[in-house]
């Protein structure tokens, strides 16, 4: 009985060693207050997870932006993150406090970060005091737009130039420009030269989308009438056809997370 006593305690002094403790431990390591860790980052500000690629080891989250308090003036913002237990594990539709760095001329967050859901952070948020909200904000506070992704034609015009919702299947590539099939006819995405259609629209392409904007309708004032059908010359000329649309500067693009 002694020698197996004697055996458990030589073999509980050699267990080897905890490296989650010892991340722990890193953890505790740096500014303890709301201010000093203010101060080192790079930018802090509150915002919704609205879309996560993952990589092999890193995760980048697109924010919208809601709240800054530092280094961030655009509506959204993406955030790198290293995939392992002590970083951030940001979720689509959650909301969280960043507190982030910079590497490689991206916004980071690292091991230890402060970071953390809203719902976590109250006394964070008590101690940083008044942020400066974004402008993305502005269809938050309006009533909440209608949702005509059902909406006949005839519905969709007695709603043209308000703030509306509709969902469908992104393109990149429409006779008119970007659109989203809803039913069977396209609603398109219009942009003039100052709006680019960047990567995190390719990576919408065939996806599910809610775009969120103005509703617009573009008639051709030489095309026939409804009831009338169009002439071969007009069939020739390759005008555009009537549409309904949204304005790309202004409208709002999200994916559906399934």
């Amino acid at each position: 009985m002694k020698i197996l006593i004697l055996f458990f305690l030589i073999s509980f002094a050699y267990l080897p060693p905890n490296h989650a403790a010892n991340s722990t431990m890193r953890c505790l390591i740096g500014p303890k207050s709301v201010k000093g860790t203010l101060k080192r980052a790079a930018a802090v500000f509150t915002g919704e997870v609205l879309e996560i690629k993952t990589g092999s080891n890193f995760v980048e989250a697109r924010f919208q932006v809601e709240c800054s308090w530092k280094g961030v003036e655009a509506e959204e913002v993406y955030v790198i993150a290293e995939n392992t237990a002590e970083s951030p594990h940001y979720r689509v539709g959650e909301e969280y406090l960043v507190f982030a760095g910079i590497q490689n001329g991206k916004l980071f967050t690292g091991n230890c970060s402060r970071t953390k859901k809203v719902e976590y952070a109250l006394e964070d948020l008590r101690q940083l005091g008044k942020g400066r909200a974004s402008a993305s904000l502005d269809l938050k506070s309006a009533p909440k737009p209608l949702d005509l992704t059902g909406a006949s034609d005839s519905e969709l015009q007695r709603h043209l130039g308000k703030i509306v919702i509709m969902r469908g299947r992104f393109s990149l590539n429409g006779k008119v420009g970007p659109f989203i099939i809803v039913g069977e006819r396209p609603i398109y995405v219009v942009s003039d030269g100052s709006f680019s259609w960047g990567q995190p629209y390719a990576r919408m392409e065939g996806r599910e989308v809610r775009v969120t904007g103005t509703l617009r309708f573009f008639r051709d004032p030489e095309r026939p009438r409804q009831d009338q059908a169009p002439t071969k010359e007009h069939e020739r000329e390759g005008r555009l056809p009537d549409h309904f649309y949204f304005e790309a500067q202004t409208a709002k693009v999200e994916l559906i997370e399934k």
